[in-house]
Parts: structure tokens; C-alpha cells; sequence
């Protein structure tokens, strides 16, 4: 039958045992019940006089069924149509009565659970489905077939029912329909439940679980005759085995099996699995003590190069340093923004697993697998796998516009700064190194003093002794989220007066103990610690931009000429990573003596983008942060920027990100890196990079 409605939710997928998943949304039936019909259209005259009725509370694809209805009588005879409830309308002589209602002409009808009526008696009419879904597939088949321009065609006394017919399963001659499992290897229920839910669902087989092997049973077993790692598929008269030499090989065989059942059969189809199969797994990740135990992800091609609604597939491999290994069970996930999200085990004695998903927008899909033992908990000495894809790479946007007085609002907050000199209110010299001078320097700002008590802008600041006048670049590193002391961050460099800048206004080597303290008190979620209300210059980042800049215009002054006369006076470079790197960027696009900046999975971009279905990203959503979203920072910056963003990051997501890139006119260049989460690359790892560059426009 056609569809109408393909965009609601009328659909699940089913998702195999051994993976093949999409994120796209797809018809799950065909109408192939009943007999075409061929009947004399009522005349028009009467015809609309129908009130549509649907129940007082119903599901929103059913009422968007409704909607549907009415536009299409009134699209097709230009006649209007009212709609109302069981509650809100009094019975009438001429209804449409669609779903589960309180009426007695629609209580009348009870349609199977796949299935649905459509009965006209006199002048009432009802549409009525086992489930929604099959209630909005019986409003689409009476709005194909008895809905014209001339008005209804379905006469009184006239009846149509569908009935889902289910597909079958076979090997050979036997039909599984009965059957049950057998678990004598312990391949444990995840497996099993995985089976026999798509079992029921698509086929509507009960495949529970038994202790004892019956005539009608699939057996997994470990047969002590096999060889070692080796598996097979066989049947003994009606019974089917799947045999291993130990219980991982079992449930490859059980995998085997199970992949061979279509996950979308077609209604009334017949499959027939074949057996007689064998083959061999894969050494166990148990038997790799010392080395490194990771997976590897290759997708079909360009992570970064796929279109929306182009199939993406992923090639993952559990690997000991460079050989192929496996576990007893993988666990698995799909997500896709603006998409479906699906989960599940698959045997891992092959070492290796395929998954697919589908975009429906421009964005990125998600995917994620776990080594597991056959109860499901993570063999912890394995990185897990966080990788991705991308659709629509260019056309990925900034979900909302700007405020109106962005501009204005950032220039009264300069104005605000520039009435405070950057005063250095304390340095203290850090001795123990020979090559640098290093100070530890508080600089007077603006600030809250409600959360630590301060308000200066905390740096360290490095150059190498006997450097000669104008000679160094400045290189400033901010800190990621988190509370701790600024010289954890600080760098030294040859050629560069290198600072490290904190985003709190903190004193120095105080210990670990102090600073996670502050950070689950004073500072505990600080980046929305205020109420959603707050004016939008008083939040927290508010300040922590403050300091930042309050930084660099300390050291250009304190290392220019009017100072030490260490700087060049051209060269400044800012660079972080997560909280870091949004600081750079804002840094970048707010003090125009910024000659480069790096960014590593940058936080704050792109916000907004959870309102239009993309993962969310660090950092508070509420309206009054717009004003400090990195993506309307971006558009400003006129040096070079350079990103890095992981596709497995779920903290600082690259859809966002991307976002970020796309509003960037400058200079730029981003790396993509493969099955990396929110952390730098490894090379132990051996993530795949996807690198992409424009000159500024």
C-alpha cells in the first residue's frame, strides 16, 4: 500500500543480531489484503456533511492522520470540514470516526494488532486500526481509494479489512515457527533476546528459551570434537546446531545463523536459511596481555564526503596492537542527528563488526563499540570505539541567528574593561629553572568576587633568559574546564614568551585538594551557574572573557617596548583545547593583535544546534549565552584559524563545531580525526585524519 505520511512516526526498524542498522525512518508493511474495489462515487451533494471525530486523547500521529484527512477533503472538493473529539462533539448522523473512540460504531470494530478496518454503515464511517500506526495506514488507504474531487466513494454496507500477513521463516522443509533455543555453550541472553525480539516483531514467532533440546529446537552447544576456535551450522533431523569448540566460537556460529534472517522481510515472503556452514574465529583479546587493545574503524569511503540520505558504512575492528582479536560480545550503538538511535550486542569472535546508519539532514552519525563478556560488562583493558561520519558537510549552519544587538553588546563590554588598566597587582619570580624566566603575576580586572573572592586575571608567564630585545613571539594557552592551578598549562619556548592564563581568578600551587574543593563548592558548574534570567553581561563567562583579554594586554605591554621590549610587536599566537579553545576563539576575535590561533574540540558552538536535532555540546543553552556562542565570535576573527575536532566527541561535538567552521571567513584549516573522543590523538591508536582548508574570503 502507498504511503502518505512517510515523515511521522509510523515506523520502527529492526535491528539484526549480527548489525546492519540505518538512522533513516523506513515503511515497515504493504497493504496487500482485500480485493481492489470498484464502486459508484456518492454523490457530492451529500457527501460532506461528515464531522471527522477522533479520540479526546490520541497519539500525535494519529491526530496528525486527522489533519491530514481534513486538508485532503477540503484540498480535493474545496469544502470545509470540522474536527473534534468524543468530548468536544455530541454523536451525529454523518461521522468520520477515526482510531479508538468512545462512539459505539467504532467500539463495534476490533481489528488484530497488524491490521485495520474501514466500514461504512449509513452515514457513519469509521477508520479504525489494531494499532495507531495501522490507523494511520487505514486513513492513507481511504484517502487513495475512496476520496476524489466528485466526494466519498465507500458506500453504505461496504467493509474493507487489511490484515498483515507475516513472512516465514524455513530450513529446509521445517518452519521455525515453535521453536525454541538451547543455550548448553552460555553465550548468555543478550545474544538470544537480541534474536528473538526481531523474531516476534517481524515474523511473530515466540522464540523463547528452554533447558531441554526438544525435535523443534536450535541448540548451542560446544562441541569437544572441534578443533580449537573453530565453528559450525548444521541440522540433526529437525533440530539445528550451532556449535563452537568453546562458547565464543558458539556464538559466532549463533551470529552465523542469525545474520541470516532478514531484519525487513517483506510481508508474506519466505526465507530459507541455509546451514552446513563452518570457520574459524579469531585469537581472544585475553590472550594479548601487554599489548594495546583498540579498535580500528574504516568507513567506505570519506568520512567527511557523504550525502544526506547516502548509505554509510563502517568496518570496525578489535585489534592487539596490529593483529586482529576478539571477544565474546560486542556492544554497539548508532545514533544520527536529527535520526533514529539504536543499540546492541553482536558475537565478537570474528573480531570484527559492521554497522550502518543514514542521514536525513546535514550532520553527523555517531557509533560506538564496547568488548564485552557474555554478560555485557566492558573487558576494561580495551579502548572503546567512538567514531563517525559526516553528510552535508558544507551545508551544516548555525542553527539560530545571532542576537540583534550582538554587536552593541560587545562593545559596551570593551568599553567596560577598558576603564580597568591592566595593573600588575602581584609577580612572584618561580626559581628551579636554569634556561627561562618564569613569574607567577596577578593583573587587576573586572570580575565576580562572589565565587572566589577575587577578581584578577591569574597567568604564567615564561621566555628564555638573555633573549635578545624584540626577538620572541607571545604564545598564550588557555586553560580547558576545570579548576586548577595556571602553570599546569604553561609551555616554554625558545623563540616565545609563552603564557598560561586561567579562566578563575585563583592563586597558585595550592594543592590538589584546594582546587577540587572550589570545584564541587564555589565553582561547581560555573559555566551556568547563574539563573537562565541573568543580564547576559554578568554571567560567568562574561568575566572569564574579561580576564582573558586582560592577559594579553598585560603581556603586550609588560613584554613590549614600553617593558621588557621582548616582543616583536607582531607576532600572538592563542591556542586550547575544550573550554581552551573557545577561549582562543573569542580571544582571537575580540583583540584584532592576534596573529593565529589553534583549537582543539572547541567548546560553545553552535548551542542551539539540540533545537534542531544535533547532539548537544559543553556548556550552558540558555538565552542569554547566544552573546557567547564561539560560531557568532567566528565570523569576526580575521587571523588564521586552525581546528581539531574528534569524530567520536559527544563533549564538544563536531556538528557544532562545523558550524563554527563554516562561519569563519578567515584563513582556516580543520583535522577530522577518526575514533577519537574529547582527548589529542594517539598514535597507538591509529585514527584516521580527514583535513580540510579555505583561504579567508
Amino acid at each position: 500500500m502507498k504511503k502518505i505520511i512517510s515523515v511521522l512516526t509510523l515506523v520502527f526498524l529492526l535491528v539484526s543480531v549480527f548489525v546492519f542498522s540505518s538512522c533513516d525512518k523506513e515503511q515497515k508493511k504493504e497493504n496487500v489484503g482485500g480485493d481492489e474495489k470498484s464502486v459508484d462515487t456518492v454523490g457530492s451533494a451529500e457527501t460532506f456533511e461528515f464531522i471527522v471525530i477522533r479520540g479526546d486523547s490520541c497519539a500525535k500521529e494519529v491526530t496528525d492522520a486527522v489533519m491530514l484527512l481534513k486538508n485532503s477533503i477540503e484540498e480535493s472538493t474545496g469544502k470545509s470540514v470540522k474536527v473534534s473529539t468524543d468530548y468536544m462533539s455530541k454523536e451525529s448522523d454523518a461521522e468520520i470516526i477515526v482510531g479508538k473512540t468512545k462512539r459505539d460504531a467504532s467500539k463495534a470494530f476490533a481489528p488484530s494488532e497488524k491490521g485495520y478496518v474501514i466500514d461504512r454503515t449509513d452515514s457513519k464511517i469509521v477508520i479504525k486500526g489494531g494499532t495507531d500506526a495501522y490507523t494511520v495506514d487505514a486513513v492513507n488507504y481511504f484517502i487513495e481509494n475512496y476520496l476524489s474531487a466528485d466526494g466519498i466513494s465507500l458506500k453504505s454496507g461496504e467493509k474493507y479489512e487489511y490484515e498483515y500477513v507475516y513472512p516465514t521463516l524455513k530450513v529446509g522443509d521445517a518452519n521455525l515457527n515453535g521453536y525454541n533455543i538451547v543455550d548448553e555453550a552460555g553465550i548468555g541472553s543478550l545474544l538470544i533476546s537480541s534474536l528473538a525480539a526481531k523474531m516476534g516483531d517481524t515474523y511473530g514467532y515466540s522464540f523463547d528459551a528452554a533447558e531441554n533440546v526438544g525435535e523443534k529446537s536450535i541448540v548451542v552447544t560446544v562441541d569437544a570434537a572441534l578443533s580449537g576456535d573453530t565453528y559450525k551450522g548444521y541440522t540433526d533431523g529437525t533440530k539445528i546446531i550451532l556449535a563452537g569448540s568453546d562458547a565464543r566460537a558458539a556464538a559466532v556460529a549463533f551470529s552465523e545463523f542469525a545474520v541470516q534472517i532478514p531484519e525487513n522481510a517483506e510481508e508474506g515472503s519466505v526465507t530459507e536459511i541455509s546451514l552446513g556452514f563452518e570457520g574459524k574465529t579469531v585469537p581472544s583479546v585475553a590472550e594479548s596481555a601487554g599489548k594495546t587493545k583498540y579498535f580500528a574503524v574504516k568507513t567506505d569511503k570519506d568520512a567527511l564526503s557523504y550525502e544526506v540520505g547516502e548509505e554509510m558504512i563502517f568496518d570496525i575492528s578489535l585489534m592487539s596492537d596490529t593483529e586482529l582479536c576478539s571477544a565474546p560480545l560486542l556492544k554497539w550503538s548508532v545514533s544520527c542527528e536529527g535520526g533514529e538511535a539504536y543499540d546492541g550486542y553482536s558475537a565478537g569472535g570474528s573480531g570484527k563488526i559492521r554497522l550502518k546508519a543514514k542521514m536525513s539532514m546535514p550532520g553527523f552519525a555517531y557509533v560506538t563499540v564496547k568488548a564485552c563478556d557474555f554478560d555485557g560488562n566492558d573487558i576494561e583493558d580495551v579502548v572503546s570505539c567512538g567514531a563517525g561520519a559526516c553528510a552535508g558537510r558544507k551545508d551544516i549552519k548555525t542553527a539560530v541567528s545571532e542576537p540583534d544587538d550582538w554587536e552593541d553588546f560587545w562593545k559596551k563590554q570593551l568599553e567596560r574593561l577598558d576603564e580597568v588598566d591592566p595593573e600588575m597587582l602581584d609577580i612572584e619570580k618561580v626559581s628551579g629553572n636554569s634556561e627561562y624566566n618564569v613569574y607567577d603575576i596577578k593583573v587587576k580586572c573586572l570580575g565576580d568576587p562572589s565565587y572566589t573572592g577575587e577578581t584578577y586575571s591569574a597567568i604564567f608567564v615564561s621566555y628564555p633568559k638573555n633573549a635578545e630585545e624584540e626577538s620572541l613571539k607571545i604564545h598564550v594557552q588557555f586553560m580547558g574546564a576545570g579548576v586548577r592551578s595556571t602553570e599546569t598549562h604553561l609551555q616554554y619556548k625558545e623563540d616565545s614568551i609563552c603564557v598560561s592564563v586561567n579562566g578563575h581568578s585563583l592563586p597558585s600551587y595550592m594543592g590538589d585538594d584546594y582546587y577540587s574543593e572550589l570545584y564541587e563548592t564555589k565553582l561547581k558548574n560555573y559555566a551556568g551557574s547563574k539563573p537562565a534570567d541573568t543580564d547576559p553581561s554578568e554571567v560567568y563567562y562574561s568575566y572569564m572573557v574579561m580576564r582573558d583579554l586582560q592577559a594579553l594586554r598585560f603581556v603586550k605591554a609588560f613584554m613590549g617596548s614600553d617593558g621588557e621590549n621582548l616582543w616583536d610587536g607582531e607576532n600572538i599566537s592563542v591556542a586550547g583545547m575544550s573550554e581552551g579553545g573557545y577561549q582562543a576563539l573569542f580571544t582571537a576575535a575580540l583583540d584584532p593583535d592576534v596573529t593565529f590561533c589553534k583549537a582543539d574540540v572547541p567548546a560553545m558552538c553552535d548551542k542551539q544546534g539540540i533545537t534542531i536535532g544535533r547532539r548537544g555540546s559543553y556548556g550552558p543553552t540558555y538565552e542569554s549565552m547566544l552573546y557567547y556562542d564561539t560560531c557568532f565570535f567566528a565570523k569576526r576573527i580575521k587571523c588564521p584559524v586552525q581546528l581539531m575536532v574528534g569524530l567520536g566527541d559527544t563533549v564538544c561535538c563536531p556538528s557544532g563545531i562545523t558550524a563554527m567552521y563554516n562561519e569563519l571567513t578567515c584563513d582556516k584549516q580543520v583535522t577530522y580525526v577518526q575514533n577519537m573522543g574529547h582527548a589529542y590523538p594517539k598514535a597507538e591508536l591509529n585514527q584516521e585524519r580527514f583535513e580540510f582548508g579555505e583561504a579567508a574570503k
